[in-house]
C-alpha cells in the first residue's frame, strides 16, 4: 500500500498531469477519438508505473511480466466496463446474486494467484514452468492421504492456529463489507479496554509469529526487496 501510495503520488500524478502528457493526450484524442483518445495517456502513465512496480521487486524480466501483469488486467476492466455491462445485461446476470459475487472473487484469485508465479520464480522462464506444472503433475493426487500437507513446514498445531487466524480474518473482512470499521469501534471504547486490546494484539504476534532456534529473518519474503 506504502508503494502504491508513492507510485501513485510521485509518478502516476506528475507524468500524466505533465505537459508531455497533456499535449499527448490533445493528439491522440484527436486521432482516435474520445474514447480511445482520453484514456491513452493516463494508460500510459499507468503502463510506466507497473514497470516500475516490477522492477522494485527485482531487476529481472520475471518481476517486469509481473508488474504488467497487474496492469494489464487494470487497464483491460477500464477500457471492457461498458462491454463488461452490456454484456451482463445480454446474459440477464443478476449482480445481488450470490453466485455471480462467488464467480468475481474466484476469477480476482486466480488472475492474482497466476501472477504471484512472476514474483515467487527466479527467472521468467522458472515462473512459466511453475505455471505449467499444476497442469502437468494434477494425476498425482496422493498428496492428500498420505499426510504430505502436514510436512510442508507446518505441524498440527500450525494449522489449528492457521485455521482459526483465517476465521478471524474472514469475519473482520465480513464486518468491513458492511462498513463498519474495527478501529473506529475501538477508538469509541474506554481507555483501559483500548490497551487491553493493543497488548492482547502484541502478545499475539509474539506467541504465534515465526520465532524459535530455526527462525530466520532473511527468510521474509520482502526482507530481499
Amino acid at each position: 500500500m506504502t508503494m502504491g501510495n508513492w507510485m501513485r503520488d510521485y509518478v502516476f500524478y506528475p507524468l500524466s498531469m505533465s505537459k508531455v502528457f497533456t499535449t499527448f493526450g490533445q493528439k491522440s484524442r484527436k486521432l482516435l477519438g474520445q474514447y480511445v483518445g482520453k484514456r491513452l495517456p493516463p494508460f500510459c502513465a499507468m503502463f510506466i508505473v507497473y514497470i516500475l512496480a516490477g522492477l522494485w521487486h527485482g531487476a529481472a524480466w520475471n518481476y517486469v511480466v509481473f508488474g504488467l501483469w497487474n496492469g494489464v488486467f487494470i487497464m483491460l476492466g477500464i477500457l471492457m466496463d461498458g462491454l463488461h455491462d452490456k454484456a451482463r445485461r445480454l446474459l440477464r446476470i443478476r449482480e445481488e446474486t450470490i453466485t455471480w459475487r462467488i464467480f468475481r472473487i474466484v476469477r480476482t484469485f486466480v488472475v492474482i494467484s497466476i501472477g504471484r508465479y512472476f514474483s515467487r520464480g527466479n527467472s521468467l522462464k522458472d515462473a512459466l514452468d511453475m505455471i505449467g506444472c499444476p497442469f502437468k503433475n494434477w494425476r498425482d493426487i496422493t498428496f492428500l492421504t498420505n499426510s504430505t500437507l502436514l510436512k510442508l513446514g507446518l505441524d498440527t498445531a500450525n494449522w489449528v492456529v492457521l485455521a482459526v487466524f483465517l476465521m478471524v480474518l474472514f469475519y473482520v473482512d465480513l464486518v468491513h463489507e458492511r462498513d463498519i470499521s474495527f478501529r473506529e469501534v475501538i477508538d469509541r471504547q474506554d481507555i483501559i479496554f483500548r490497551w487491553l486490546i493493543y497488548i492482547g494484539a502484541v502478545l499475539v504476534i509474539l506467541i504465534f509469529g515465526l520465532y524459535g532456534p530455526r527462525y530466520d529473518a532473511a527468510s521474509f519474503i520482502y526482507q530481499g526487496f
